[in-house]
Protein backbone atom coordinates (compact mmCIF):
# COMPACT_ATOMS: atom_id res chain seq x y z
CA UNK A 1 0.00 0.00 0.00
CA UNK A 2 1.35 3.45 -0.96
CA UNK A 3 1.91 5.82 1.91
CA UNK A 4 0.10 9.14 1.64
CA UNK A 5 1.91 12.41 2.39
CA UNK A 6 0.60 15.85 3.27
CA UNK A 7 3.03 18.78 3.19
CA UNK A 8 2.57 22.26 4.67
CA UNK A 9 4.80 24.82 2.99
CA UNK A 10 4.64 28.36 1.68
CA UNK A 11 4.84 31.93 2.83
CA UNK A 12 8.39 32.41 1.51
CA UNK A 13 10.46 30.63 -1.11
CA UNK A 14 12.82 29.35 1.57
CA UNK A 15 9.95 27.50 3.21
CA UNK A 16 8.02 26.58 0.08
CA UNK A 17 10.60 25.19 -2.33
CA UNK A 18 12.07 22.44 -0.10
CA UNK A 19 8.52 21.13 0.40
CA UNK A 20 7.79 21.57 -3.30
CA UNK A 21 10.89 19.57 -4.25
CA UNK A 22 9.96 16.84 -1.77
CA UNK A 23 6.40 16.67 -3.04
CA UNK A 24 7.50 16.38 -6.67
CA UNK A 25 9.89 13.54 -5.82
CA UNK A 26 7.24 11.68 -3.82
CA UNK A 27 4.77 12.01 -6.67
CA UNK A 28 7.41 10.75 -9.10
CA UNK A 29 7.59 7.61 -6.95
CA UNK A 30 3.84 7.19 -7.36
CA UNK A 31 2.93 8.30 -3.84
CA UNK A 32 -0.20 10.43 -3.19
CA UNK A 33 0.74 13.96 -2.08
CA UNK A 34 -1.37 16.89 -0.91
CA UNK A 35 -0.06 20.36 -0.03
CA UNK A 36 -1.44 22.78 2.54
CA UNK A 37 -0.85 26.46 1.86
CA UNK A 38 -2.29 29.61 3.35
CA UNK A 39 -5.24 31.28 1.68
CA UNK A 40 -4.15 33.41 -1.33
CA UNK A 41 -0.53 32.22 -1.11
CA UNK A 42 1.32 32.85 -4.43
CA UNK A 43 2.79 29.35 -4.00
CA UNK A 44 -0.57 27.99 -5.17
CA UNK A 45 0.22 29.22 -8.69
CA UNK A 46 3.37 27.08 -8.78
CA UNK A 47 1.47 24.05 -7.49
CA UNK A 48 -1.20 24.60 -10.15
CA UNK A 49 1.43 24.85 -12.88
CA UNK A 50 2.90 21.50 -11.82
CA UNK A 51 -0.50 19.87 -11.28
CA UNK A 52 0.17 19.24 -7.59
CA UNK A 53 -2.92 19.02 -5.39
CA UNK A 54 -3.35 21.48 -2.53
CA UNK A 55 -5.81 22.83 0.00
CA UNK A 56 -5.85 26.33 1.46
CA UNK A 57 -6.33 27.23 5.10
CA UNK A 58 -7.08 30.68 6.51
CA UNK A 59 -4.23 31.44 8.87
CA UNK A 60 -1.75 34.24 9.64
CA UNK A 61 1.54 34.68 11.44
CA UNK A 62 1.76 35.58 15.11
CA UNK A 63 1.59 39.39 15.42
CA UNK A 64 4.84 40.95 16.60
CA UNK A 65 3.07 44.10 17.82
CA UNK A 66 0.92 44.77 20.89
CA UNK A 67 -2.09 45.71 18.76
CA UNK A 68 -5.00 43.88 20.50
CA UNK A 69 -7.12 43.80 17.32
CA UNK A 70 -4.41 41.91 15.43
CA UNK A 71 -4.04 39.45 18.32
CA UNK A 72 -7.79 38.81 18.41
CA UNK A 73 -7.74 38.28 14.63
CA UNK A 74 -4.80 35.87 15.01
CA UNK A 75 -6.53 33.70 17.63
CA UNK A 76 -9.72 33.63 15.59
CA UNK A 77 -7.81 32.43 12.53
CA UNK A 78 -5.81 30.02 14.68
CA UNK A 79 -8.92 28.19 15.86
CA UNK A 80 -10.39 28.26 12.35
CA UNK A 81 -7.17 26.87 10.83
CA UNK A 82 -7.12 23.93 13.26
CA UNK A 83 -10.70 23.04 12.30
CA UNK A 84 -9.92 23.36 8.58
CA UNK A 85 -6.78 21.24 8.95
CA UNK A 86 -8.62 18.54 10.90
CA UNK A 87 -11.23 18.34 8.11
CA UNK A 88 -8.52 18.04 5.44
CA UNK A 89 -6.71 15.32 7.39
CA UNK A 90 -9.92 13.31 7.86
CA UNK A 91 -10.66 13.54 4.13
CA UNK A 92 -7.15 12.84 2.79
CA UNK A 93 -6.13 10.30 5.47
CA UNK A 94 -2.33 10.79 5.22
CA UNK A 95 0.22 8.45 6.75
CA UNK A 96 2.79 11.23 7.21
CA UNK A 97 2.48 15.00 7.73
CA UNK A 98 5.49 17.18 6.88
CA UNK A 99 6.06 20.85 7.70
CA UNK A 100 8.86 22.78 6.01
CA UNK A 101 8.89 25.88 8.17
CA UNK A 102 6.88 29.04 8.57
CA UNK A 103 3.68 29.54 10.52
CA UNK A 104 1.65 27.51 8.01
CA UNK A 105 3.32 24.35 9.33
CA UNK A 106 1.94 24.65 12.84
CA UNK A 107 -1.75 23.83 12.28
CA UNK A 108 -0.77 20.71 10.31
CA UNK A 109 1.89 19.36 12.66
CA UNK A 110 -0.10 20.16 15.81
CA UNK A 111 -3.37 18.66 14.54
CA UNK A 112 -1.74 15.61 12.91
CA UNK A 113 0.14 14.85 16.14
CA UNK A 114 -3.05 14.68 18.18
CA UNK A 115 -4.76 12.62 15.46
CA UNK A 116 -2.06 9.96 15.71
CA UNK A 117 -0.47 10.74 12.32
CA UNK A 118 3.32 10.51 11.98
CA UNK A 119 4.85 13.99 11.77
CA UNK A 120 8.11 15.42 10.48
CA UNK A 121 9.55 18.93 10.35
CA UNK A 122 12.29 20.24 8.06
CA UNK A 123 14.35 23.40 8.57
CA UNK A 124 16.76 24.58 5.88
CA UNK A 125 18.52 27.11 8.10
CA UNK A 126 21.46 26.94 10.49
CA UNK A 127 19.30 28.84 12.97
CA UNK A 128 15.88 27.34 13.59
CA UNK A 129 12.83 29.51 13.00
CA UNK A 130 10.26 30.15 15.74
CA UNK A 131 7.53 28.10 14.05
CA UNK A 132 9.81 25.08 13.68
CA UNK A 133 10.99 25.33 17.28
CA UNK A 134 7.34 25.03 18.34
CA UNK A 135 6.46 22.39 15.74
CA UNK A 136 9.45 20.33 16.84
CA UNK A 137 7.74 19.66 20.17
CA UNK A 138 5.01 17.73 18.30
CA UNK A 139 7.17 16.11 15.60
CA UNK A 140 8.28 12.48 15.46
CA UNK A 141 11.29 13.49 13.35
CA UNK A 142 13.16 16.79 12.91
CA UNK A 143 15.11 17.01 9.63
CA UNK A 144 17.97 19.52 9.59
CA UNK A 145 19.13 21.12 6.36
CA UNK A 146 22.34 22.36 8.02
CA UNK A 147 24.20 21.64 11.27
CA UNK A 148 22.84 23.78 14.10
CA UNK A 149 24.48 25.08 17.26
CA UNK A 150 21.93 23.58 19.62
CA UNK A 151 20.72 20.07 20.36
CA UNK A 152 17.46 19.23 18.63
CA UNK A 153 15.49 16.22 19.84
CA UNK A 154 14.73 13.40 17.36
CA UNK A 155 16.79 15.17 14.70
CA UNK A 156 18.74 13.92 11.70
CA UNK A 157 20.93 15.90 9.30
CA UNK A 158 19.35 15.43 5.87
CA UNK A 159 20.42 18.54 3.86
CA UNK A 160 17.75 20.43 1.92
CA UNK A 161 15.67 19.00 -0.96
CA UNK A 162 16.28 20.90 -4.19
CA UNK A 163 14.47 20.83 -7.51
CA UNK A 164 15.88 18.58 -10.25
CA UNK A 165 15.85 21.58 -12.61
CA UNK A 166 19.04 22.81 -10.93
CA UNK A 167 20.89 19.92 -12.60
CA UNK A 168 19.58 20.78 -16.08
CA UNK A 169 21.95 22.26 -18.65
CA UNK A 170 21.15 25.86 -19.57
CA UNK A 171 21.80 27.98 -22.62
CA UNK A 172 24.40 30.39 -21.21
CA UNK A 173 24.06 32.90 -24.05
CA UNK A 174 20.29 33.08 -23.80
CA UNK A 175 20.46 33.33 -20.01
CA UNK A 176 22.94 36.21 -20.01
CA UNK A 177 21.11 38.07 -22.76
CA UNK A 178 17.89 37.66 -20.80
CA UNK A 179 19.59 39.45 -17.89
CA UNK A 180 20.84 42.22 -20.16
CA UNK A 181 24.46 40.99 -19.93
CA UNK A 182 26.91 40.37 -22.75
CA UNK A 183 27.81 36.69 -23.34
CA UNK A 184 31.17 37.87 -24.72
CA UNK A 185 32.30 39.20 -21.35
CA UNK A 186 33.20 37.35 -18.18
CA UNK A 187 30.41 37.50 -15.60
CA UNK A 188 30.83 37.31 -11.82
CA UNK A 189 28.06 36.62 -9.31
CA UNK A 190 28.71 37.93 -5.83
CA UNK A 191 26.50 37.02 -2.87
CA UNK A 192 26.88 37.77 0.78
CA UNK A 193 25.15 38.37 4.06
CA UNK A 194 25.53 39.41 7.64
CA UNK A 195 25.85 36.92 10.44
CA UNK A 196 23.07 37.52 12.96
CA UNK A 197 24.21 38.40 16.45
CA UNK A 198 22.60 36.84 19.50
CA UNK A 199 20.72 39.28 21.68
Amino acid sequence: MNRRFIIASGGTGGHFYPGFALGKQLRKQGLPVLFIVRKNDPAAQTLDAHKLRYKEIDFMGLPRSVNPVRHLKFWGKFVKSLWQTRTILKQFRPDVAVGTGGYISFPLIFTAHFMGIKTAVHDSNARLGLANKICGKFADLFMLGLPVDRKVKKSVLTSTPIRREFADRVDRTALLEGLGLSPDKKTALIVGGVKAQRA
